[in-house]
């Protein structure tokens, strides 16, 4: 019997002997975290995201026998085929735009959260939300990635430095720079509200 309290680890022990009761609970349990990382790495996307997605899954199925817990949390080793998927795509979509001399773009998604502001102070924050998330879809995808990592999906600086292959300092490094652009775009727009 399983539920949503069994750890990744003990579930992925059963993915590996072919269970997949256990890994529909893993896919139920990160699905929707993997997207949005990757929703945010494509620019919005949500096609060319929901494809990344499914191969990501489909290639942990792939992966089952040679995932080994103590090389990485379940977490980490999905963020991390989810990025390189995501770059292995840019690098085919830069390739294509390089030939064809013509790019595509994806428009932004904000999801917009109900609140309890009057509608000035809504309309506000979601021009803010506006405001930020193409500040972040304009960063380059190494800030990005460390942004979402970090402070969208809670990781900690060692997962994320295992995920990117980058050394701590420079995940560190990457995400003050990203966090210092974002803070900017942000005070640009707050100073434009003001005149």
């Amino acid at each position: 019997m399983m539920d949503n309290e069994t750890p990744d680890e003990a579930l992925m022990q059963r993915v590996t002997r072919g269970d997949t009761e256990a890994f529909d609970l893993l896919f139920q349990r990160h699905q929707r975290s993997v997207y949005y990382f990757i929703l945010r790495m494509t620019g919005g996307d949500a096609s060319l995201t929901e494809d990344i997605a499914q191969e990501c899954f489909l290639r942990l199925w792939r992966a089952r026998q040679t995932y080994r817990p103590t090389s990485a949390a379940l977490r980490t080793y999905l963020f991390t085929i989810a990025r390189r998927l995501v770059l292995d795509v840019t690098k085919q979509q830069q390739r294509r735009a390089a030939v064809m001399t013509c790019g595509e773009t994806g428009e932004a998604v904000a999801t917009e959260q109900p609140g309890r502001a009057d509608p000035q102070t809504m309309l506000m924050g979601r021009e803010l939300e506006r405001v930020l998330l193409a500040a972040l879809d304009a960063l380059p995808p190494t800030l990005r990635e460390v942004v979402l990592l970090r402070d969208m999906e809670g990781l900690r600086y060692e997962e994320i430095a295992a995920i990117t292959g980058c050394p701590l300092g420079t995940v560190k490094s990457r995400l003050s720079s990203a966090r210092q652009r974002l803070k900017t775009a942000a005070q640009h727009w707050l100073r434009e509200e003001k005149e």
